[in-house]
């Protein structure tokens, strides 16, 4: 982050490990939020679609609050749940967590939600879900429920991990049979292909939050501080020195080095390498026990939840200083093509984050968040009018494109 002279370094120093702290002016900014939302866990957006604008969805104790991408939010349906988590896959398909037992699946991007079928488990709250496709969905909740959906997140069958019955907070998949799950008690699992294998963590306090800004490079953040980075997909981990022992309940990364971690109080922690240096920010107004429960990122802005109403909303640490240099190589077949379009990504030293089709206007017309494996992806265009169209695909650092026609 830019420090300015203002800024005064603290130097703290634990055993022999050494943390730079800054404090700094914050410059998040308070949104308002509808009277009586109570506490507020989690926030997502929907990608661009040919019929879809952006739409950004918070998860509250009183169910969701939307957003039609102009900053004002508003309570949509259903009312009556408390919602936990959001995964959107496409423009118009998300699923929701909640209470109770209850999974919500949405085909109209969010403007109408229906429970789906997940079986008689009203003890369990589901706390968080993940969509690595477009199939292929997977939730985790308390007493160590675990669901998995291969239809796109109407039909669920749940199972339990032998042994544990904590509460598992947050999950990230990157295809149908490989992802991470935390919660409770320092538990750390993995899913691969040959089935559910325990990482050791390091630590017996509770993990809260997990993200992963590229498919090798993740973060988790948990209570007392504890905060863990992996560079190999979350098969390994090694902790951080964490800029404060307070719990820390989110964390969110725009790209493999720069994010925020946040934590009670309206205090977040920012770094632009990777979790060597941190700078305190504090979002004004907010009670010492007021927690920030969420952080996500929207188009060139963060974006935080937490008790009490609170969203606050401020610019990307470092964002895109210069223009992505393009790289060619990708395959589009069929060409032309009707209803389905497959791309095979070339070998890059990252993995895919976004896709997006431009008309012959250069208007983004649908956006989707490719499979993490980085092989190839297939994307539904039959909704697209006729004429040709440029398939743009984001890297960390870089873009590949190439044109198709649509029939």
């Amino acid at each position: 982050m830019r420090m300015s002279s203002t800024r005064r370094p603290i130097l703290c120093i634990l055993a022999v490990s050494i943390v730079f702290l800054t404090e700094a002016k914050s410059q998040w900014t308070q949104i308002q939020c509808p009277a009586n939302v109570g506490n507020l866990w989690c926030i997502d957006f929907t990608p661009a679609g040919p019929t879809y604008s952006p739409m950004g969805y918070i998860g509250s104790d009183r169910g969701m609050l939307r957003s039609l991408n102009d900053g004002n939010w508003f309570y949509t349906e259903p009312e009556s749940y408390a919602v936990h988590g959001f995964a959107f896959i496409y423009p118009s398909m998300g699923t929701a967590a909640c209470n109770g037992g209850r999974l919500l699946v949405t085909q109209v991007s969010g403007t109408t939600w229906v429970e789906s079928n997940v079986g008689q488990v009203p003890w369990v709250d589901f706390q968080a879900v993940s969509r690595p496709d477009l199939y292929n969905a997977f939730a985790v909740g308390s007493f160590g429920r675990i669901a998995k959906s291969t239809d796109g997140g109407n039909n669920w069958t749940s199972t339990t991990l032998s042994g544990y019955d904590g509460t598992f907070h947050q999950l990230h998949f990157f295809n149908a049979s490989n992802g991470v799950i935390v919660g409770d008690g320092g538990k750390l699992v993995r899913r691969t292909d040959g089935g559910w294998l325990d990482v050791p963590s390091g630590t017996s306090s509770t993990l809260r939050d997990l993200h992963f800004p590229t498919a090798t490079i993740g973060y988790i953040t948990g209570d007392g501080g504890v905060l863990l980075k992996t560079t190999d997909a979350g098969y390994t981990w090694q902790p951080l020195q964490s800029p404060t022992q307070e719990n820390l309940y989110a964390v969110h990364f725009e790209s493999e080095m720069a994010g925020f971690i946040a934590g009670a109080g309206g205090k977040l922690w920012g770094t632009e390498d990777g979790g060597a240096n941190w700078v305190l920010e504090v979002v004004d107004g907010m009670m010492p026990d007021d927690r920030i429960n969420a952080i996500n990122v929207h188009e060139d802005s963060y974006y935080a939840v937490g008790d009490h109403g609170l969203i606050a909303t401020r610019q990307l640490l470092v964002g895109i200083a210069e223009p992505w240099p393009e790289v060619m190589g990708m395959r589009i077949m069929p060409n032309p093509v009707n209803n389905l379009v497959h791309l095979t990504f070339p070998n890059m030293a990252s993995e895919p984050l976004q896709v997006d089709i431009l008309n012959a206007s250069g208007q983004c017309v649908l956006s989707v968040v490719p499979d993490r494996s980085g092989q190839g992806m297939d994307v539904p265009v039959g909704d697209l009018p006729t004429g040709p169209y440029v398939c743009r695909v984001r890297y960390v650092h870089s873009l590949i494109s190439a044109g198709f026609i649509k029939e």
